[in-house]
């Protein structure tokens, strides 16, 4: 009877329950999504170096848009990882290596704190697989651009991508094609790090060169660089003789990273000769030409010397040394200036172990040399050198000196480069790049001029 009792209780509570009635007396509103137009399931490509914008459309009725606030994100396999920007419209310098990017636009309303997210995709291509790097002083401020192959110039690349400046006071651009796996330039100039390796392929900055040491020195001087045939660099460092190690795989991370200096008593001009064979350059120290082996072993003047006419003692040359080029196994030219300002021409021809002399005489261009005259030595046994605003073409076979066709209505010469096997010298003036041919019978007509580059180009790197 008890149980029959709860049993009815229990019966009346449901029905009584089940009859309620919801009044719906509720203030929820689902809130408004915006609409973004432009963004979702986009696949966007991007040039690596070049402006990536993307103008996203929204449009939100119900809420004041005032009240929105915007992300973009975008994922990359390194630190930090993900790239932010917190502006609606995307306006940057993409800088990332070649590939597919997954990416988020996120909208948040802050009316009610909610988070809208829309995925798409950037394809990064490069536009620097051909064209010419140059590297060129604006302001004071050391510039990297990129000039392709129709002549558009990218400016600016390296600041706008890595967002610092490079080394001030440039002297030297280099580019390093390693068995085409590794492809990167080489800006030299001064301060604590006067060297910054940078990414071919997205103008990213690698590494400083101080870091390029397997044991870093307390200091890092570069006086100049060559890239060896092994695709490491070798040259100057502190006044010392140093070559990047190849005797790893160049897939090595350690590839091309210094070792110790080449020992010895001696500190050498930035000015140095490279071959197969041997190394030679000029000790300031004892004011004399030393020599080091292919693998860099300092021997100093531990050579045989051979007068060739006149002759000179290559370990007492009472100069200081202004300029060296190696034009081909038969003939190098070295400018030195005297203790009164005089500068001399000194002719040589070495082998690993022998240093044959031809002449040391007074420089028949005395007056036409400053302290900015560029020089550039052609293998068809010529020198051009500026003087102002002007480029001569000096044969020291003859030592006639002829002043090229081409003039430059006073601009100072800032670079001098030779090119396409020495048929071509690029003259670098104040925001231009001036093509002149050289050629055989050519005396610097102008090719074409390529404007827009940022202040007075110092160097230029070419990739084909």
């Amino acid at each position: 009877m008890k149980k029959s009792f709860v049993y009815i209780l229990f019966l009346l509570f449901i029905v009584t329950t089940s009859c309620y009635k919801d009044i719906g007396n509720y203030d929820y509103v689902t809130p408004e999504k915006p609409v973004v137009e432009g963004v979702k399931d986009s696949l966007f490509r991007a040039v690596i170096g070049d402006s990536l914008r993307i103008f996203p459309v929204v449009k939100h009725t119900l809420a004041n848009t005032e009240k929105l606030s915007y992300q973009w994100q975008i994922n990359v396999p390194h630190e930090p990882w993900k790239l932010n920007y917190n502006e609606k419209d995307l306006k940057i310098i993409f800088g990332e290596k070649p590939g597919t990017y997954t990416a988020l636009f996120i909208v948040t309303d802050h009316s009610n704190e909610m988070k809208y997210f829309y995925d798409f995709k950037i394809e990064a291509r490069t536009e620097f697989t051909s064209g010419t790097a140059v590297l060129s002083v604006e302001s004071g401020v050391t510039q990297l651009s990129f000039v392709k192959p129709d002549y558009t110039i990218l400016p600016r690349l390296y600041e706008g991508v890595n967002h610092e400046q490079l080394p001030g006071k440039p002297f030297q651009l280099l580019y390093i094609n390693r068995q085409s796996l590794d492809f990167s330039y080489w800006v030299l100039g001064e301060g604590e790090k006067p060297g910054v390796i940078i990414d071919a392929n997205t103008m990213q900055k690698g590494k400083y060169i101080n870091d390029n040491f397997f044991d870093t020195p307390p200091s890092v001087k570069v006086g100049s660089l060559k890239v060896h045939p092994t695709a490491v660099t070798v040259g100057v460092i502190n006044g010392k003789l140093y070559m990047g190690t190849n005797q790893t795989s160049p897939l090595s991370p350690v590839y091309g990273t210094y070792g110790n200096s080449s020992s010895g008593d001696y500190e050498l001009s930035p000015y140095f000769i490279m071959t197969n064979d041997y190394f030679l350059g000029f000790n300031l120290k004892k004011k004399q030409f030393v020599r080091f082996n292919g693998a860099g072993a300092y021997f100093g003047t531990d050579y045989t010397v051979i007068p060739v006419g006149k002759g000179f003692d290559p370990t007492n040359v009472p100069l200081d040394l202004v300029y060296l080029t190696y034009i081909n196994n038969s003939a190098s030219y070295a400018y030195g200036k005297d203790a009164t300002g005089k500068i001399y021409e000194l002719k040589f021809s070495n082998s690993s172990e022998i240093f044959y002399t031809n002449y040391m005489r007074v420089f028949k261009a005395n007056d036409l040399i400053t302290a900015d005259t560029k020089w550039e030595g052609s293998s068809r046994e010529v020198i051009f050198f500026s003087s102002g605003d002007k480029i001569y073409r000096y044969n020291p076979v003859n030592e006639e000196v002829k002043i090229l066709d081409t003039q430059f209505s006073g601009k100072a010469i800032s670079m001098l480069k030779l090119i396409a096997d020495g048929d071509t010298l690029v003259v670098g003036t104040e925001g231009n790049l001036s093509y002149l041919d050289v050629s055989t019978g050519k005396n610097g007509n102008l090719l074409r001029t390529v404007g827009g580059i940022p202040g007075a180009p110092v160097d230029i790197a070419i990739r084909k």
